[in-house]
């Protein structure tokens, strides 16, 4: 059919060059088929199946053991910023203030963190690495819920800003 379409770019120019894309697109699929038949055209979506368990799982693996822009130390993380990378310990850590973002369709959780004389940065969980700085977080500061995200997420459409750590009140926690 490719051929027949690139034959007939002379009679009629628009139907040849549309044939001729559209045939020759699906030659070129059939071609990648036949040369690698392993190759899948789709992923596989039934979802009660081993590959689509493995890989899901693999992928939040991925996420959750990613660093993102932080490197650890025992006392303390480095940030890397646009402006260079700052290194802050867990001690010089004066506040954390965690709220929801409302999306319409969906939510963001997000943090801040307030260190040294007002400054401070703030970690959403769209942020590669947000799932690290959290481990590390609650191992820092134990004191702070567990579940300190679930609680944020519900009622829907509320901002739900919550003091997770406060050092002048010392593990203070209030909505």
């Amino acid at each position: 059919m490719t051929i027949i379409c690139a034959w007939s770019i002379v009679e009629d120019f628009w139907f040849g060059w549309v044939g001729f894309v559209f045939f020759g697109f699906v030659s070129v699929m059939f071609l990648i088929k036949a040369i690698n038949p392993e190759f899948k055209w789709v992923n596989d979506t039934n979802i009660n199946s081993k590959e689509f368990a493995d890989k899901t799982k693999a992928d939040f693996n991925k996420l959750y053991n990613d660093n993102g822009i932080f490197t650890y130390s025992d006392n303390g993380f480095t940030v890397k910023t646009e402006k260079g990378d700052k290194n802050i310990e867990w001690r010089q850590v004066n506040k954390l203030t965690g709220y929801k973002r409302d999306y319409f369709t969906t939510d963001c959780i997000c943090l801040v963190v307030e260190y040294d004389n007002n400054q401070n940065f703030e970690i959403t969980e769209e942020h590669s690495g947000w799932f690290q700085f959290l481990e590390h977080l609650k191992q820092a500061f134990p004191s702070i819920d567990k579940s300190w995200e679930i609680e944020i997420s519900t009622p829907a459409f509320a901002t739900n800003l919550t003091v997770l750590y406060d050092r002048t009140n010392e593990n203070a926690t209030s909505n």
